[in-house]
């Protein structure tokens, strides 16, 4: 029951979701990777206040569930809150050493915070852990980018772009720091495409 409520949560049935999450924890009222979820359902719904709850009482059933530290960084990275956001993170890693959302979230933390240097080194390490998450690509470039280190951005702008081909804030991010970098003919190009896109998106609704 668990795991068709993640399913659902995963295919974006939302409310389905934590409905059975809630079902679950009628029965089991410490279930901590129901509390887990419905902090993840909260986060992903753009609600990180309702989520940060969530994620405490997880942690409160297992103080060792990785997930929930490393989920409840991004919670308080949402919040503006990038230092505790890495002492959860942290919290994550000494659980879970080869987790890479908690470096991942680590490395937000450190660049929220202007130690570029430091999130560069986490990210590298989030990628080596799974090189098929393309948002971890992302963030590596954008940091690269906020250190005015603009080639090597706009390659790692660009791998995260063939990991996710046609994600509007990717291409905005690699249109970004190509014009930056005085690349203006690309640039406008994949303006246009994003706005194409965009276009076509919301005639079809």
């Amino acid at each position: 029951y668990f795991q068709q409520a993640c399913q659902s949560l995963a295919l974006g049935r939302a409310a389905e979701a934590e409905q059975a999450f809630r079902a679950i924890l009628g029965a089991e009222p410490r279930h901590a990777g129901s509390l887990h979820m419905l902090g993840v359902a909260a986060l992903q719904s753009g609600r990180p206040v309702d989520a940060l709850p969530w994620f405490d009482r997880a942690i409160g059933a297992d103080a060792a569930h990785a997930q929930a530290h490393a989920d409840k960084a991004h919670a308080l990275l949402a919040l503006g809150r990038p230092d505790a956001a890495e002492a959860s993170a942290r919290t994550a890693l000494r659980h879970k050493r080869n987790s890479a959302e908690a470096r991942q979230a680590l490395g937000r933390a450190l660049a929220d915070q202007g130690r570029i240097d430091e999130a560069l080194a986490e990210y590298r390490e989030a990628a080596r852990l799974n090189p098929r998450l393309p948002d971890i690509r992302n963030d590596m470039g954008m940091a690269l980018a906020d250190a005015s280190r603009l080639d090597e951005a706009i390659a790692e702008l660009e791998a995260a772009a063939r990991l996710m081909p046609g994600d509007p804030l990717t291409e905005g991010n690699l249109a970004g720091a190509l014009k930056e970098r005085g690349r203006l003919d690309e640039a406008e190009r994949l303006y246009r495409g994003i706005d194409r896109k965009s276009t076509r998106l919301n005639s079809s609704h």
